[in-house]
């Protein structure tokens, strides 16, 4: 069976890694080091924008400089916290001359409404299509799929229902981050199977300090990398894989475990 490729068709030949969790710490330096290597990466484009509520969201581009500096990457701080920012030609054109552009985490929905059609997500599409990688973490991989969970913690633990809304759409599946720890695989499965259908069809779990790789310059080939596992449900089959365990196919759910 030909391989599966899991990003959307604007973004079939693009390179896309999402991240349960781990940006800019020590646990997250093995998954760029596998990076780096793999795609020659020299320079990354840190955003912080899903951390723009917090009183101390540059900290987010303090760890991310002191993170890839110490491993020989030069980094270019993009201070967008707002919507508005998101809108300023200047700040967006920073993504322009980078290899990597790397979306870390916060608060999903805030990030999902600052992003949707803003200048700075013009600009990130159109480096992804000319070949930079393209790497979120946690909230920076939720607004990536199909559809977003707009209250994960609330809808998970029981405290209120599922809110469903339309993501970026990069991926054509649900990105569940820190699947192993806040989101548990039973509240998941039950929270999914509930789902519309256009929504539980596809969803990807992924665990913290763990990455997966989506390489549309190969065909489309599926990697996991890091510590943990990632989880893959596709029309109610469902398989579980660790680092190393899917190289060159998109095919998750019919390989064996």
């Amino acid at each position: 069976m030909p391989a599966r490729n899991w990003l959307a068709p604007q973004w079939h030949h693009s390179r896309v890694v999402l991240w349960g969790s781990g940006e800019y710490t020590e646990a997250g330096a093995a998954i760029d080091m596998e990076l780096l290597e793999l795609y020659g990466i020299s320079s990354v484009a840190a955003i912080p924008t899903a951390a723009g509520l917090e009183a101390d969201a540059r900290r987010w581009l303090s760890a991310a400089t002191v993170h890839y500096e110490r491993l020989g990457v030069s980094v270019v701080e993009v201070p967008a916290f707002t919507a508005a920012d998101t809108d300023n030609p200047e700040l967006a054109r920073l993504v322009d001359n980078v290899d990597c552009i790397f979306f870390s985490g916060g608060r999903p929905d805030y990030l999902l409404g600052a992003l949707s059609g803003s200048e700075l997500w013009r600009h990130v599409e159109a480096a992804v299509e000319r070949g930079t990688v393209l790497c979120a973490s946690s909230a920076g991989a939720m607004v990536l799929g199909s559809h977003l969970l707009r209250n994960p913690l609330a809808a998970f633990s029981g405290e209120d229902g599922a809110a469903w809304v339309p993501a970026l759409g990069a991926l054509d599946a649900v990105v569940l981050p820190h699947f192993d720890r806040v989101l548990t695989r039973g509240s998941a499965y039950g929270l999914m199977d509930a789902a519309p259908p256009q929504i539980r069809r596809s969803w990807i779990g992924i665990d913290e300090d763990t990455a997966v790789l989506f390489d549309g310059s190969k065909g489309g080939a599926v990697s996991v990398l890091g510590s943990g596992s990632a989880t893959i449900v596709v029309e109610g089959r469902s398989a579980v894989h660790r680092a190393g365990s899917l190289t060159g196919s998109g095919n998750w759910a019919d390989e064996a475990i």
